[in-house]
């Protein structure tokens, strides 16, 4: 195997190839039998299946962390949005939360309503986007698989983000003085 300058072409083609660690017995001897024909490039590759099942689930690891990511930027923004309307709420009904303390409601009792008030926005939220995807797979016959089991857990999961993102406004509402709710004009 020796090239058109008299050289070994085997060893000298073997320090500038990438070598490439190969799965099979089979690609091994090709990637040899390549390697050591005439004038070595070394300007080719070989694929094996194990290759692309790495790439593949590098592929679907990378996907899974990028929806993961838009997901949890999407619940963030929902949940300060939920926060927002029920700061409104509070700042709009702060005399009838004075009127409420001054005839007798407990902090518990204003803190309870408004976390409830929370929780069903985000509720209110996901019946509205599963109705969405309900009509969408049996309406208009889109292929994608909805479970009951999903549609529950998407209930439950925010409900819980109604209560983490309720929690200071109804924190807020239930801190009232009730002089002060009463002045509030």
């Amino acid at each position: 195997m020796h090239g058109p300058g008299g050289h070994n072409e085997l060893q000298r083609g073997r320090g500038n190839c990438h070598e490439q660690p190969l799965g099979s017995q089979v690609a091994q001897r090709a990637y040899l039998l390549v390697w050591s024909s005439a004038w070595l490039l070394c300007d080719f590759a070989i694929f094996t299946p194990d290759y692309f099942l790495e790439l593949w689930k590098k592929i679907s690891s990378l996907i899974f962390i990028l929806m993961f990511a838009v997901a949890s930027v999407g619940l963030i923004v929902g949940g300060i949005g939920v926060m927002n309307i029920i700061l409104v709420s509070v700042t709009e009904r702060t005399r009838e939360i004075g009127v409420r303390k001054v005839i007798g409601a407990k902090r518990s009792n204003i803190l309870v309503q408004f976390l409830i008030e929370a929780v069903t926005l985000s509720v209110i939220g996901v019946i509205f986007g599963s109705g969405i995807s309900l009509l969408l797979h049996y309406g208009a016959h889109f292929p994608a698989a909805l479970l009951f089991f999903w549609i529950i857990t998407a209930q439950v999961f925010c409900a819980l983000i109604g209560i983490v993102f309720g929690v200071y406004p109804a924190w807020k509402a239930a801190r009232l003085d009730s002089v002060e709710a009463l002045r509030y004009e």
